[in-house]
């Protein structure tokens, strides 16, 4: 079954929780100043601290049975980057990514959907460093050769702070043929950080591409605060409750901006997020929820068996 197929028929599905910020935060993984978190997979301890998590999380969707799907750790790993370092040069890291997770995932009874992120140029917390849509499709639109040829099931947009962008990197994934899905930064204020409210962002970006996104989703926030987001009068629409089908959520209740300068790790135990995200769900539906920052397997564990039970409840 294709990951469009799954999307379509599945009841929910599940994104696994938080594995790039978790190998950075739990284990201390470094990134590279300029090709990020691509090359990873080239340092054998990272390689098998990365096989461990992902393995976690895989053996949750093999007990529940349930499709549950991940970005490989190629965010930000841009080709025009990457091409300039010797260890990177001339190399398809997507793919690479790929590769290494899809060899993981096939020891598994169970679908695992593999997808390449893609992150923003600017800061994901300054919107006021925006780039114009123009200059978006070309910079995101070198990438789509390698997008392709990684075999992945589907594109990802990470933690966009600002429409401009996310609309000329969505017009590029558009003209992929991969199955993609939009993901925003918000706050509890219901609009994106650049103050572009949610309901006129999806259709900013809807009408914009030639192929739409699969869905929409809210990233790097916690359920409450998506709650108060989605009580907002202009975010009470069709569009919004048709399209916005998907929820990355994070332990903290701080702001993104908050937690990112945040000395510590601020997470909330699994059982009191997941009470709050199937609040967020009896309130608005979703068909994908995962975890971001502050969770790991034990949140991995508690929204797939809660969800789980909550559905069949209902």
């Amino acid at each position: 079954m294709t990951y469009r197929e799954c999307f379509e028929s599945a009841p929910i599905l599940y994104n696994v929780c938080s594995t790039y910020q978790r190998m950075m935060d739990d284990y201390g993984f470094k990134l590279h100043p300029d090709t990020c978190c691509c090359d990873w997979i080239d340092n054998e301890y990272y390689r098998q601290e990365l096989d461990k998590v992902y393995r976690e999380y895989f053996s949750v969707a093999e007990q529940y049975s349930v499709p549950m799907i991940l970005t490989t750790t190629n965010r930000l790993g841009y080709k025009r980057y990457t091409e300039q370092f010797p260890q990177t040069r001339g190399r398809a890291m997507t793919r690479e990514n790929v590769e290494f997770v899809r060899k993981i995932a096939a020891d598994f009874k169970a679908p695992i959907y593999i997808g390449c992120i893609e992150g923003c140029i600017g800061d994901q917390y300054v919107p006021g460093e925006a780039v114009k849509v123009q200059e978006a499709y070309d910079f995101h639109r070198e990438q789509l050769e390698e997008w392709v040829e990684s075999g992945a099931d589907f594109l990802y947009s990470g933690i966009m702070p600002e429409i401009n962008e996310t609309i000329g990197m969505a017009k590029a994934f558009s003209e992929s043929g991969v199955p993609y899905q939009i993901g925003f930064i918000i706050t509890d204020d219901g609009k994106l950080l650049d103050g572009t409210t949610l309901h006129d962002a999806i259709n900013m970006v809807d009408d914009a591409t030639e192929n739409p996104a699969l869905m929409f989703m809210c990233n790097c926030i916690h359920p409450t605060n998506l709650l108060h987001a989605l009580e907002h009068p202009f975010n009470q629409t069709e569009t919004v409750r048709s399209r916005l089908l998907g929820t990355i959520s994070n332990a903290s209740m701080l702001k993104p901006c908050e937690l990112e300068h945040c000395d510590h790790i601020d997470n909330a135990d699994a059982v009191s997020l997941v009470d709050a995200l199937i609040r967020l769900y009896d309130y608005h539906p979703m068909r994908l929820v995962g975890g971001c920052c502050g969770t790991n397997e034990t949140h991995m564990r508690e929204i797939v068996g809660r969800m789980q039970a909550h559905l069949k409840k209902n």
